[in-house]
């Protein structure tokens, strides 16, 4: 291959790869920036309440008690004075969109309210424990479920208010409120904190000192999902990865820089070489023989000349054709005379 032929393979591999480290450079540069990321966790609540109405021994029901369904298909109203017992079960699913850890904790509880007859202002309200608070942890799952039932002594709670109503003196509504509280702690490999929730609200109501009362419940039948999503910043220590590659990408490119440099000084050596050994060869064609290989230097005593000028000055003495010998990074140029032999040699020094 011919000198300029390989120059130019090398400036290209080398300016090739220089492209290549800078569009790598620049890549992981845009990586170490400070970029917001959106994390996000899907959840669904899911819950129901069932109940049966238990009623004290009369001669009108022939059944001991009622249920949800019995009450809401037949559009039943429940006398108070006849009201025994409340059994209530409660049906509440949490499912999270990515599987995940922490702890929840649930209890059930009573609320007596009090309030304006002709609006919405409370006179009066007291919470009563149902249940003790159960706390349970999550473990690497996606899904939650609570099964707890309760029996709700209606007479006690009528009484409460009724007792309360003698005292105030003033026109009121009452109202018992029986519901499932649930608070829970979650995390999830893809979120960077723990995030609280709370559910909605899972309630069976009914009034109070009424003669005829009717149950009402607050459910959800049907999947209500909500979102935990959260904002995060690149932090320099995570992303430590693409720091390196800048330095290492700018580090290999200013490397391919360095080598086009020198393949460019090596060109500029090899054609200052081989333009002044043309010079030569073309110059003093009538005196330069082409040899095959070197004579014995042992045998000679030689002399070391500087310039092919010098040379040229001991030919002029002995009027003899002096040799020729080429080499890969030089060229060699011989005169000898008896025991006496000057040698020029041209390098090409990269």
């Amino acid at each position: 291959m011919h000198n300029s032929g390989k120059y130019v393979i090398r400036y290209l591999l080398f300016t090739m790869l220089a492209c290549i480290f800078v569009v790598l450079g620049a890549f992981f540069y845009k990586k170490t920036k400070a970029e917001t990321i959106i994390n996000k966790v899907e959840y669904a609540e899911k819950s129901s309440v069932d109940y049966r109405v238990y009623l004290k021994e009369n001669k009108f029901f022939d059944e001991k008690y009622l249920t949800k369904d019995n009450i809401i298909n037949e559009k039943k109203l429940l006398v108070a004075e006849l009201i025994d017992k409340i059994s209530i079960n409660y049906n509440y699913v949490l499912s999270f969109s990515e599987k995940v850890n922490g702890n929840y904790t649930y209890y059930i509880k009573a609320i007596v309210e009090s309030n304006e007859s002709a609006g919405s202002k409370n006179y009066w309200s007291k919470e009563y424990m149902l249940t003790d608070k159960k706390t349970k942890d999550i473990k690497d799952t996606d899904s939650v479920i609570i099964l707890d039932d309760v029996n709700v002594q209606y007479e006690k709670y009528n009484k409460i208010l009724n007792d309360w109503k003698n005292v105030a003196g003033v026109s009121m509504d009452g109202k018992l409120k029986v519901i499932l509280v649930f608070e829970s702690t979650i995390s999830a490999p893809n979120l960077e904190k723990k995030y609280q929730i709370n559910n909605s609200d899972i309630k069976l109501e009914l009034p109070l000192s009424k003669a005829a009362t009717e149950i009402t419940i607050n459910e959800n039948a049907s999947d209500n999902t909500k979102t935990i999503e959260e904002k995060v910043v690149n932090s320099d220590s995570k992303y430590l990865k693409y720091r390196i590659g800048v330095v290492f990408s700018g580090l290999l490119s200013i490397i391919c820089v360095i080598m086009i440099l020198v393949t460019r000084s090596s060109q500029k050596n090899d054609n200052k070489y081989y333009t002044e050994l043309k010079k030569i060869l073309s110059t003093y064609d009538g005196i330069i023989v082409n040899v095959s290989s070197l004579p014995d230097l042992d045998k000679f005593n030689v002399i070391k000349v500087r310039s092919f000028e010098e040379l040229l000055d001991a030919h002029s003495e002995v009027r003899l054709p002096i040799n020729y010998y080429p080499q890969k990074r030089k060229a060699t140029f011989i005169l000898v005379n008896d025991t006496m032999l000057w040698m020029y040699t041209l390098r090409n020094n990269d």
